[in-house]
Formats: structure tokens, C-alpha cells, sequence
């Protein structure tokens, strides 16, 4: 079970790092998304998927990842961990913003560094979606939901979602290429 303290902790810095990291569309007039965009603006659904992609890398980290890292559990790692660090890495290793996990050896370990960072590159990359609601001028930030993973070696632990619990890693999604 994860600790729902944690979660979010982590995934207010995963936002956060989405916002920062991430290219606005030229039409906006800014350069990145943090320039206009705040938490608040995510749609329902975008803020829905965010969570159900932290809550289920915590899962498959605290609980044993089902091959993808191996069978082994960071639960005493990543009870010792801040988690807006761990949110941090995530969305950066999930995106491949050439930090992360795997470059923070003196948080997580060698060894667990490298395992964490295949964990997350088994969640592939998702793209933001920012714009102005043409409806109330509000910023808005949705999720493509087309899920494209980065690495080949990755495309048989794709997590798949069955409403608002996470499954196990399965390679249907991929296969098929359908939305969230």
C-alpha cells in the first residue's frame, strides 16, 4: 500500500517538474510551461493519470516491479527517501531530460539508481498538452494519451491501467497503441 502522505508529496514534485522542464507550444508566447502554467491548471484527467502513474511507480518499487527491475523491492530505500526528490526523477527519467535516478548515486545507490531508472523508463514518456480553453481563456494542461515508450527493451512492461487501479506490466498497450 502506498502511503497516500508520500504520494502526494511526490506527485506535487513530479508537477513541478513537469512545469519546469517542459517546452510551452510557440502559439503561448512563453518558453516553458512554468512561465504561465501552475498544478491548478492540469485538467481532471491529466491530474488523474499523474497520479495513477506516481501511485503505481511507488507500487512497483516498494512492492517489487514484476521483472522489469528485476524482483526486488526499494521499500527500505525509498522509506529513507524525500519523496518530492523521488517525484522529481521520476517525471526527468520517465522524460529522459538526461538526469534522474541514474544520476544520483548518492541518493539511491549504484545499483538500485540503474534498476529505478529501468522502472521508469518501462512507464515511457508522456507528452503535455498545454493551451488556452478557447471556452473560459483559462491555461489548461492535458496528457496526450497516446503512450509511446522510449525503449524498445521496455515495450513488454508497459503498465496498463483498468480504470483507477493500476495492473501489472503487460504489453497490450503497446501492441494495440491505445489511449490511456
Amino acid at each position: 500500500m502506498v502511503d497516500p502522505n508520500n504520494l502526494e508529496v511526490m506527485l506535487q514534485a513530479y508537477i513541478a517538474a513537469a512545469l519546469w522542464s517542459t517546452c510551452a507550444p510557440e502559439d503561448l508566447g512563453i518558453e516553458m510551461l512554468d512561465e504561465m502554467f501552475e498544478p491548478e491548471h492540469f485538467t481532471e484527467e491529466a491530474m488523474r493519470r499523474c497520479r495513477l502513474d506516481c501511485a503505481a511507480f511507488l507500487d512497483y518499487a516498494m512492492n517489487g516491479t514484476d521483472g522489469c527491475a528485476g524482483e526486488r523491492s526499494f521499500k527500505s530505500l525509498l522509506e529513507g527517501c524525500d519523496f518530492s526528490q523521488v517525484g522529481h526523477d521520476f517525471w526527468l527519467t520517465r522524460e529522459g531530460h538526461g538526469v534522474g535516478f541514474w544520476d544520483r548515486p548518492e541518493i539511491y545507490g549504484d545499483d538500485e539508481a540503474e534498476a529505478l531508472t529501468k522502472l521508469c523508463k518501462a512507464f515511457g514518456e508522456v507528452y503535455l498538452e498545454a493551451y488556452i480553453d478557447e471556452g473560459t481563456g483559462e491555461p489548461r494542461i492535458d496528457i496526450n494519451p497516446w503512450f509511446i515508450p522510449v525503449r524498445e527493451e521496455a515495450a513488454d512492461k508497459v503498465p496498463q491501467y483498468d480504470g483507477d487501479e493500476p495492473c501489472r506490466f503487460t504489453a497490450s498497450r503497446l501492441e494495440h497503441m491505445t489511449p490511456y
